[in-house]
């Protein structure tokens, strides 16, 4: 789970040039820190707070509704919209991985792309600024609240420079161990009581 495996798994999966997955890169970056497993607003050093929320779904405590219907942005992009959430949970159910895996959400941010954004799929297909790459997926994909597409631009410039061709790629970092069973149970009971 890292820039690495994300610049990796999108050079395999696409014909995506470095600097459109450049620019993608960097409004994932922008959005979630490149964190597949990332709630919206959770700003814990360890994702606290994203892994219960992640293990409460798993657990059936947060019901698929209550997920889609949250407003809370979740994953990779931060899926937000209650259609774009559930369809992201469905597609997490049917292959039996967590809604955290970062595998699943980039298969199916590709997925998106290619079905309900093929116009813009079109465009970072063809494109070859890492800028215009930015633009697209921020203006045509992301539609965030605020369109800050200059710094996702530069999160792109920079995932650019450790990752093009010729560079050196650094092995995917296997991240922080996974938490107890006991850690996970605490961690559903401490959100409960936040939603509450």
């Amino acid at each position: 789970m890292s820039e690495a495996s994300i610049w990796n798994a999108l050079k395999r999966k696409t014909t995506l040039s470095d600097e459109a997955i450049a620019g993608l890169m960097g409004n994932l970056w922008a959005e979630s820190n490149c964190e597949s497993c990332r709630l919206q607003g959770d700003f814990t050093g360890d994702r606290r707070v994203s892994k219960a929320y992640e293990a409460s779904v798993a657990a059936g405590d947060l019901s698929a509704y209550g997920f889609a219907h949250d407003a809370k942005g979740w994953g990779l992009a931060q899926w937000t919209y209650f259609t774009r959430k559930a369809n992201l949970l469905s597609y997490c159910r049917s292959i039996g991985v967590e809604i955290g895996n970062e595998e699943a959400q980039i298969d199916y941010l590709l997925a998106e792309f290619q079905n309900e954004f093929l116009s813009s799929w079109r465009k970072l297909l063809a494109c070859t600024d890492i800028y215009e790459a930015a633009r697209i997926v921020c203006m045509e994909y992301e539609r965030p609240d605020v369109n800050n597409v200059e710094a996702r631009a530069d999160y792109g410039r920079t995932i650019y420079k450790k990752f093009h061709d010729g560079a050196e790629e650094p092995e995917p970092d296997p991240g922080p161990a996974e938490p107890t069973r006991d850690e996970i149970i605490a961690q559903i009971y401490q959100l409960l009581e936040k939603l509450r």
